[in-house]
């Protein structure tokens, strides 16, 4: 089985003769490289999707503010409340997913 990383210790006495004392440092060395551009991808990706998804619950927000001020007739007041608690839940949640939160609300 081969390694695909090795740690490197740095052992430090702290001065003193009569002291025991002995820091340890880690540092993961990867040696293969398709690992860490595998994770780097990964990452990029990972953040795109975030990026996007953030974008898509601004352009609802926006465009369920705009149907509502549209709309002449009165929104139920149960109904403007779980419009509010999603939009709060999905700013404070970033990375949840929208649907549950929608359908969870609406189910309550």
């Amino acid at each position: 089985l081969k390694n695909d990383y090795e740690i490197v210790a740095n052992l430090e006495n702290k001065g003193t003769d009569n002291e025991a004392y002995y820091k340890v440092d880690y540092t993961l060395l990867v040696s293969d490289r398709n690992i860490v551009e595998s994770l780097t991808e990964l990452v990029q990706n990972t953040q795109k999707t975030i990026k996007l998804q953030s974008e898509l619950i601004r352009e609802l927000q926006d465009r369920l503010k705009l149907k509502f001020e549209a709309e002449e007739e009165n929104i139920s007041e149960p109904l403007t409340n779980i419009i509010h608690n999603i939009v709060d839940e999905v700013k404070n949640q970033k990375h949840k997913d929208i649907s549950n939160i929608i359908l969870k609300k609406l189910i309550q």
